[in-house]
């Protein structure tokens, strides 16, 4: 969910040519805020395992702009935060996360700080962990700044290495 709000978002201020002026009071605006509960079954190919998976996700997300006196975005801020249950028939691991990521305008750019994976099987420990700072060209998706471990990055491609997440949800091996 993180960047592409954003995306959508900078996309309509930028089309619409506004220009951001640094001195004006920003005021508050809250955008999205929302409690989301569902149920996805990702199946073989649209799975990182490649077999399918069940995914629990519950979380909360707001969405505040900032806003100059005449309605300019001024920057962005998302806040959210949630636990992501994945389980087969097999096994079962949880990932809490919780981030905040700052929209700016003007660079169009995001930065995102926090947990957006950590993820856990029993006793086990972490089995993937992406962590710490990222700063995101929103026009290209790449990776400014990436401070901390980011195992998961790019969000949304299932890429990183997530064979230890995965082996705990597969079948024990003969």
């Amino acid at each position: 969910m993180n960047s592409r709000l954003w995306t959508t978002l900078a996309g309509a201020v930028v089309a619409t040519g506004v220009v951001v002026s640094p001195a004006a009071a920003a005021q508050p605006e809250v955008i999205l805020d929302e409690v989301v509960d569902e149920v996805t079954v990702l199946s073989g190919d649209d799975s990182p395992c490649g077999f399918d998976v069940t995914l629990h996700d519950e979380f909360t997300v707001k969405i505040t702009g900032f806003f100059d006196r005449d309605g300019n975005l001024l920057k962005g801020r998302q806040h959210a935060h949630g636990t992501a249950t994945a389980s087969t028939e097999h096994g079962e691991w949880v990932d809490r996360w919780a981030y905040n990521e700052y929209f700016d305008p003007e660079s169009f750019t995001a930065t995102l700080h926090g947990n957006v994976y950590n993820i856990h099987a029993g006793a086990g420990g972490v089995l993937l962990n992406d962590s710490g700072r990222l700063v995101i060209d929103q026009a290209t998706g790449e990776a400014l700044e990436i401070n901390g471990p980011h195992e998961g990055w790019p969000y949304g491609d299932w890429t990183g290495d997530w064979d230890a997440a995965c082996a705990a949800l597969a079948p024990p091996s003969s």
